[in-house]
């Protein structure tokens, strides 16, 4: 059977593919796609082709559907007491410490508040392995709150793990020392990472660790960051460039010390398994050894096998391991660049001789087939991704790869040369990360189309696969696939300035305010407020390596998902950080057209601070005052308040009226009580449907004065989950339940939507 196959493990993979499309993304229409493929199959390819496909399809699918109604918790949340083993490396970073820790019944996440700086030295002797008795409580992991956001729930849910164990104390004599063979890989994993950061100097640590054992947690996250906007951090992970150069590097050692061809081989078929253990096992880790291992075996063999049937049996066989790697975008992306080379290695041989005309070839095809997944799950590409990718490829080939794997070499046996080689790599890498850094400073080099659905993400693919394939045969039909493949991708950058769809948005950022406002066919994009957090000062043993910042972790992906390249007014209703402290990354990478403030006798130090930044980035700043307005189409904004003369710091807030999708809105940031009297008193015949309800539900708002006065339907809290002000107050909920107004929180709801056309809308919640 296996020879009958020879060529054609590509159709079974696509029919396994196709078929966990269908239960992964639950769209009834979808189910026709494998039906048409498989009628296809069995009228166009042999019989033997068609029932081993469907079999394995059939299989592997019932095998996802089994683990789906495995994937269940067996732990009572009332629970508080647990003995288990730590099953990953224990990371501290800053005051948290965590690790996976696996139970009898299943693993679970635990996190520990570390107090002290002596605390944390001592749970540095903490390692897997190691078996433990714990206390604490247990917690779920935290959903996605807003659309584009990072889905920790998911992410863990995908490694069956259901709960975060948050532990109340934690000391090494805890735990004890329950050393098994299973976590030998583990243990040398650990103890070459450690002795990485104490011999080597950063950033050459973060890398040497990143490369040879797949661990870039010590990489600063400039660093990461910069990489990502340039469309070359996947040469920070290990991948099957490195896997066959490492296994090259021991075949020719072993080669010269006088062993056999085939006991070499036999060798790297059995050193190569163990490198992906302690590499992290990530999904393109194991789907490099596996192709690698795959191949060494029919050479071993002698038995002929195609490069896209060694692709299509790893594909398989990992599935047929965990069917959940089908969610891990290393996976996706490894798999995907890596069919596409291999199915266009004709292309690219025959398209240049030279090695630069056939690496920019490569490098081409590796954009194009990675394009609809970086789309859909980072909703932007960079245009410096080609030439970065042209330049630090050969480098990190060349120079970067094999000076890593010589420095540990080196450090082992001479550690003197390891240490000056490491500082000349030191060297070169900061002056790679500077040039990284500069280039991603060059404007309009990334392009933000927002987050296809799935039916573009699979037009893109299908018009892909139609561009090689016109290509290869060099018949008209390319200028055809490349100009669906062009509107597609114009569909997909303008599809927000084609909908008469409108949106309201309550950003959930916690403990503060950020509202968004688009207008139908995108004619206008209004931001009001941005949240944000004070930053206390603190210890360097405090410090993290990546502090959540709600302007780049929340609102930025957010917009990004969205499609938003443009704000054209930024509303900064008042200074404080609650509402104002993103605000600064908002206009660092956001093109805004106008900031607007509330006309005051002085400005705080954050509005002076934000005033300045936007006067010396050309963007208009306004003062608003009450009795402003402006129009937008059919849209009409007004400006209640202030009047410039309030003396709190609350009620000098930018109020704002409007009316959107059939109902009228009432945003009033922190006006307290008196503003409140204020704004009855001035505007006799307010009415609101909705009210955003102020200063996030405290007592000091959303008097009975003013809810009697304006009669709204539906109110909206912006509050941080778990907020150390309790907010909001029991007083405002029970004076908005007599009223039977209908309440949105962003702690227990998350983000909020309207969504509305012309005068119609719908009001949406992020968590059900």
């Amino acid at each position: 059977m296996i020879g009958g196959m020879k060529g054609y493990w590509v159709y079974t993979a696509i029919s396994v593919l196709v078929l966990f499309m269908c239960l992964a993304v639950k769209e009834p229409i979808l189910w026709m796609l494998p039906a048409v493929y498989f009628v296809w199959m069995y009228r166009s390819l042999p019989q033997l082709i068609f029932y081993v496909s469907f079999t394995a399809a059939a299989l592997l699918s019932f095998h996802y559907v089994i683990n789906e109604q495995q994937n269940q918790t067996a732990l009572s949340p009332s629970q508080t007491f647990f003995q288990g083993r730590i099953s990953t490396i224990p990371d501290i970073n800053g005051q948290t410490l965590s690790f996976k820790f696996r139970l009898s019944e299943e693993t679970v996440i635990v996190r520990y508040t570390i107090p002290s700086k002596e605390k944390k030295n001592e749970l540095q002797q903490l390692k897997t392995g190691l078996s433990c008795r714990l206390a604490g409580k247990l917690v779920k992991p935290e959903t996605e709150r807003n659309a584009g956001t990072f889905n920790y729930e998911r992410y863990l849910y995908q490694q069956r793990i259901h709960w975060i164990l948050q532990v109340s104390d934690l000391s090494v004599e805890q735990c004890r020392d329950d050393f098994r063979m299973s976590d030998i890989f583990s243990r040398w994993r650990e103890t070459g990472i450690r002795f990485i950061g104490e011999y080597v100097e950063q950033p050459a640590a973060g890398m040497m660790q990143a490369l040879i054992y797949g661990e870039r947690k010590h990489i600063s996250q400039e660093t990461l960051q910069h990489y990502q906007e340039g469309g070359i951090i996947h040469l920070l992970a290990i991948s099957g460039l490195h896997v066959s150069f490492l296994a090259g590097m021991i075949f020719y050692l072993l080669i010269r010390i006088g062993i056999t061809r085939e006991r070499a081989t036999l060798s790297l078929l059995l050193i190569l398994p163990f490198y992906a253990v302690i590499a992290g096992a990530a999904p393109s880790v194991i789907r490099a050894v596996m192709m690698t291992v795959l191949i060494l075996i029919v050479l071993f063999m002698k038995t002929p096998m195609t490069p896209h049937d060694a692709i299509s049996l790893t594909f398989l066989l990992m599935l047929g391991a965990d069917p959940y790697y089908i969610y891990h975008i290393g996976f996706q992306l490894s798999f995907v660049v890596s069919f596409f080379l291999i199915m266009s290695n004709w292309l690219i041989e025959n398209i240049s001789s030279s090695f630069w005309g056939q690496l920019l070839a490569a490098s081409i095809v590796s954009q194009l087939s990675s394009l609809p997944l970086i789309l859909y799950h980072f909703y932007q590409i960079s245009l410096l991704s080609l030439p970065l990718n042209l330049l630090f490829i050969p480098f990190f080939s060349i120079v970067v790869l094999p000076a890593c794997l010589c420095i540990l070499c080196l450090l082992l046996i001479v550690p003197s040369l390891g240490e000056a080689l490491a500082l000349l790599l030191n060297m070169l890498l900061d002056v790679s990360n500077f040039l990284v850094a500069f280039a991603v400073t060059f404007p309009h080099t990334r392009l933000i189309f927002g987050q296809p659905s799935f039916l573009v993400a699979a037009s893109l693919y299908m018009g892909l696969l139609w561009l090689f394939a016109a290509w290869e045969s060099n018949g008209k039909q390319r200028v055809w696939a490349g100009g669906c493949l062009v509107l597609l991708m114009l569909f997909q950058y303008y599809q927000f300035h084609m909908s008469a769809e409108g949106r309201v948005t309550v950003i959930d950022v916690g403990q503060g305010d950020s509202i968004l406002i688009e207008l139908p066919y995108r004619k206008g994009v209004y931001l009001v407020d941005t949240g944000g957090a004070v930053s206390f000062e603190k210890e360097s043993w405090q410090e993290k390596r990546h502090s959540f910042e709600v302007g780049k972790d929340v609102l930025l992906p957010f917009f990004y998902a969205r499609g938003i390249r443009q704000i054209d007014k930024l509303f900064i209703t008042h200074g404080d950080y609650d509402h104002a402290g993103a605000a600064e990354t908002i206009l660092n990478n956001v093109k805004v057209q106008e900031l607007v403030i509330g006309k005051k006798d002085s400005l705080d130090e954050l509005e002076e601070k934000l005033v300045k930044q936007s006067r010396s980035q050309g963007i208009e700043v306004i003062s608003a005052e009450k009795g402003d307005m402006w129009r937008e189409g059919n849209f009409s904004f007004y400006v209640l308040s202030p009047t410039g003369n309030e003396k709190s710091k609350n009620d000098q807030s930018l109020v704002l009226y409007t009316k959107l999708g059939g109902l009228t809105w009432l945003f009033t940031g922190d006006l307290e009580l008196s503003g409140e009297e204020q704004l009855v008193k001035d505007f006799p015949l307010l009415r609101a449907d909705v009210l955003k309800v102020g200063h996030h539900g405290s007592k000091t708002s959303s008097s009975s004065l003013l809810l009697d006065h304006i009669k709204p339907k539906a109110a909206i809290i912006s509050v941080g989950k778990h907020n150390r002000y309790q907010h909001p107050h029991s007083s405002v909920i029970k004076e908005l339940e007599n009223r039977k107004v209908i309440i949105f929180r962003t702690d227990q709801n998350g983000a909020v939507h309207y969504r509305f056309r012309q005068n119609k809308g719908t009001f949406h919640w992020q968590i059900p």
